[in-house]
């Protein structure tokens, strides 16, 4: 198992960004493994999983999309054999696993989970069953119909983020940001989309490793803002907080929430706003309780399990010839649409007495 932090940045790139005979086998048209689903005779009926379980970084977070994947599939029914494609993270292998998949007769398939893999796929312009990628392309890149990109990228939250404060009457924000790939791509689009809503951006400041917090404080007073949105893991978030202003409404991304046991820094996080999904907030919400939990998962792996359920509730319902919808899901309101829009909603959430609480 990698330590936590080591975790944290594999699942933050994978929401953003070894070869052995088995992966050889599975470009060669041969599925790693089959996992017990649908009845006999129904192999016609099967979902396939591309997931990088030969790269050693991304093999935690490929198992924890499979439990998901399979358990939303039990809970429904058993209605679809689950055919595991094992793959590292090269895009030639797993261009070369999704057509063993479409060979295998798959009616629907999951994956790839990185960005470079999901662009290679588009790229290929493969014609074949739908397929849900949980991540998204680079920039720029056109994705073919019945391709669609869905993940838990920050850069997507941020927007949702700018309309969550838009929504709230406030036009003036502050855009603060640690300095690392992750935070950056945040803030960027966070400003995109702001300044498309109409709203004005009084400063944008890069936190370095090595900042004098006191400038940053007399920075932002000297041009005030009705909010600040933040881009920070949650102990840079803890740092940063106290000088972002008492009285200034903070927003961020579900980011700032280590969720659960590893939420430390939570009290010095009060009043902060941010985004997240149900799996987490509402676990009790019915909509979320009918899946049994993983033992043994917590954090960012937690994520990925409940990735991997909406993952497997969006595939089934493109195999079964829906062209949109709406799903009430575990990671956020669902809507997708041909030819290939999705969208995710997560709920609003804010830190109270060291919790995160979801916002009527």
């Amino acid at each position: 198992m990698l330590p936590a932090h080591c975790l944290r940045h594999v699942f933050r790139v994978l929401v953003t960004a070894a070869c052995s005979s088995a992966a050889l086998c599975a470009a060669q048209g041969v599925p790693a493994s089959t996992a017990a689903g649908a009845g006999a005779g129904t192999q016609a009926r099967a979902i396939g999983l591309v997931l990088p379980f030969y790269a050693a970084d991304l093999s935690a977070a490929a198992e924890a999309v499979r439990q998901g994947v399979e358990t939303a599939n039990r809970v429904s029914g058993s209605r679809y054999a689950i055919q595991l494609w094992h793959t590292d993270a090269s895009p030639e292998r797993i261009v070369a696993a999704y057509d063993s998949a479409i060979a295998a007769g798959a009616r629907a398939i999951i994956g790839p989970m990185t960005r470079a893999g999901v662009t290679a796929l588009a790229a290929a312009r493969r014609e074949g069953p739908p397929v849900v990628a949980l991540n998204q392309a680079d920039a720029g890149t056109e994705l073919p119909p019945r391709l669609f990109a869905f993940g838990l990228a920050l850069d997507a939250e941020a927007r949702v983020v700018a309309h969550l404060i838009w929504r709230q009457d406030l036009h003036k924000v502050a855009v603060v940001g640690a300095q690392s790939p992750i935070a950056r791509r945040s803030t960027e689009a966070f400003v995109d989309e702001w300044l498309r809503l109409g709203g004005t951006i009084t400063d944008v400041y890069e936190v370095p490793q090595n900042a004098d917090f006191i400038v940053l404080r007399d920075r932002l007073a000297a041009k005030p803002a009705e909010a600040v949105f933040m881009a920070a893991d949650p102990g840079r978030a803890a740092t940063l907080r106290p000088y972002l202003g008492n009285q200034t409404l903070v927003f961020a991304t579900s980011q700032v929430n280590a969720g659960g046991a590893a939420q430390l820094g939570a009290l010095d996080l009060a009043g902060v706003s941010f985004v997240d999904m149900p799996w987490l907030l509402q676990p009790d919400r019915p909509a979320v309780a009918v899946y049994p939990r993983a033992p043994g998962l917590s954090g960012d792996l937690e994520r990925l399990f409940a990735l991997g359920i909406d993952a497997f509730r969006i595939a089934a319902a493109l195999a079964e010839g829906a062209r949109s919808g709406e799903i009430d899901g575990v990671t956020g309101q669902i809507r997708f649409s041909p030819p290939n829009l999705i969208t995710r909603e997560p709920l609003a959430a804010t830190f109270r007495g060291g919790a995160a609480v979801p916002l009527e």
